[in-house]
């Protein structure tokens, strides 16, 4: 079972894949951390603030190989998904390559009450929740069931602990169905 956890930045995704990984489900981690943090040590400028299309393309090019190291019948969740990084050339006016990559379920965080910038985050708070409002339509449009997730809580703990008891709610019910 492949499953996105997606949002806008700062809305918990990365806290709630490492909860999951602590609880022992398997997981993948954001491509687009991993292929900053890797071009900003080679000097690359494949970099959202240099050259946002080559970076992209660079990103669904390392998810695109992630999906082909799953087994079908393995349970892993995705730190954003295929179709967060059309969303995201999409908002930069990008023309999105045509794909059809399935995923059996997407859950979609609302964004937190607080935002902070990082040094791998390139956006301000308005233009997060643009790209993840463009990134939950892009699901909705391939026909996915994006299932919303509140935080819950402002307490940032509390709120982890609830969004990952739902996920794992809305995955039994899933197989229910199965």
């Amino acid at each position: 079972m492949k499953i996105v956890i997606t949002g806008p930045s700062c809305s918990g995704k990365t806290s709630i894949i490492n909860a999951l990984c602590e609880l022992g489900y398997s997981v993948v981690p954001e491509a687009a951390r991993e292929v900053i943090k890797k071009n900003k040590e080679l000097g690359s400028k494949a970099l959202p603030w240099d050259d946002f299309y080559t970076f992209e393309l660079e990103i669904l090019n390392k998810q695109l190989s992630q999906l082909k190291d799953i087994d079908d019948g393995d349970m892993v969740f995705f730190d954003r998904g295929i179709y967060d990084t059309i969303g995201f050339l999409i908002y930069k006016g990008f023309d999105a390559p045509h794909l059809n990559v399935e995923y059996d379920l997407v859950f979609y965080l609302e964004p937190l009450n607080s935002y902070h910038n990082d040094g791998e985050r390139w956006e301000d708070k308005d233009t997060a929740l643009q790209i993840g409002e463009l990134i939950r339509n892009e699901y909705l449009k391939r026909g996915f069931k994006v299932i919303d997730l509140p935080a819950y809580s402002d307490n940032k703990e509390e709120s982890i602990k609830m969004r990952v008891q739902a996920i794992i709610d809305a995955i039994k019910e899933h197989a229910k169905t199965l």
